[in-house]
């Protein structure tokens, strides 16, 4: 897809598929009742182990995940695996509104571009690791850092690309053993100038090892993260043999230089093969040159 005509797929559409579906209204009405009246509890882990547990007759212990799925269903919402590469709020985001997540380094740099342009307005929504930091200068901090691939998009980021785009945002967390309440909470940032625009919803699954899941209201293979996932496997899978064939060649060269050629091994033969070489000219600039330059290998 060329970024030179990058536009989201509807400019008022939920976030949930590319059209509208019947069950978007009753959606927000019901999500909005639990957000508002709720403290947006939607249950807890135990509760829905004890549930699963009972059916099956013997316990069944849920990963967080898991917990959070069973309470997105009752929603029919549905988890949309994100490739957990570290850009996973830009991928979401790429996703929901483009139809890929290919596009979230554009995502990505538009988000840092407006951060940048708008840092005191955003500043309240910087996390600085310690009370006492400079806000402005970790905002700068942070800011920079977030022009590197891979880095996480904080809440800040967040904020930003609800501005930018528009978006209400629903975060469902929790199901974890340290947090079991499963909760979904609503973050928007909409400018006065903007009141009266629908605003698109996107919502996200949050895990607790810090990333982020889009939820849709239809089943789907997410084609693109199944294919990572397999080149991350195959990657794993050949490592060891690569690390074995790195350790053999180290092996054999370490062997070959600890004998000399009378076929002493160990110190001694190393020693007499020093004695036996030959002196050998000082090297030129161009040979200590060609010494520095990496192997075919």
């Amino acid at each position: 897809m060329s970024e030179d005509n990058i536009t989201p797929l509807s400019s008022d559409r939920c976030f949930l598929t590319n059209n509208r579906h019947p069950w978007d209204n009753r959606l927000a009405e019901v999500v909005s009742e639990i957000e508002n009246n709720q403290h947006g509890r939607l249950g807890c882990k135990e509760d829905q182990e004890l549930l699963v547990s009972n059916r099956a007759h013997h316990h069944i212990s849920l990963s967080e995940s898991e917990v959070q799925d069973a309470y997105m269903n009752r929603l029919h919402l549905f988890r949309f695996r994100i490739i957990p590469d570290g850009n996973c709020l830009f991928r979401s985001v790429s996703q929901a509104l483009f139809g890929t997540q290919e596009l979230h380094m554009h995502v990505r740099e538009l988000t840092i571009e407006h951060l940048s342009r708008n840092i005191i307005e955003f500043l309240p929504f910087f996390e600085p690791l310690k009370p006492d930091d400079d806000l402005l200068d970790f905002a700068f901090h942070q800011i920079a850092k977030l022009r590197e691939n891979s880095v996480w998009g904080g809440f800040e980021s967040l904020m930003a690309l609800s501005d930018m785009y528009n978006i209400e945002f629903h975060v469902i967390l929790g199901g974890a053993v340290k947090n079991s309440s499963v909760t979904i909470h609503n973050y928007y940032y909409q400018r006065q100038e903007n009141h009266e625009l629908p605003m698109k919803k996107i919502f996200l699954s949050w895990l607790s090892c810090g990333h982020y899941d889009l939820a849709t209201d239809t089943m789907e293979d997410p084609a693109e993260t199944n294919l990572w996932l397999v080149a991350m496997n195959e990657e794993e899978e050949e490592e060891p043999k690569r690390r074995k064939r790195q350790s053999s060649k180290c092996h054999g060269a370490a062997g070959r230089r600890s004998r000399g050629d009378s076929g002493i091994e160990g110190a001694e033969g190393l020693a007499l093969q020093l004695l036996q070489s030959p002196v050998e000219s000082e090297p030129s600039v161009d040979d200590e040159y060609s010494e520095m330059k990496p192997s075919d290998d």
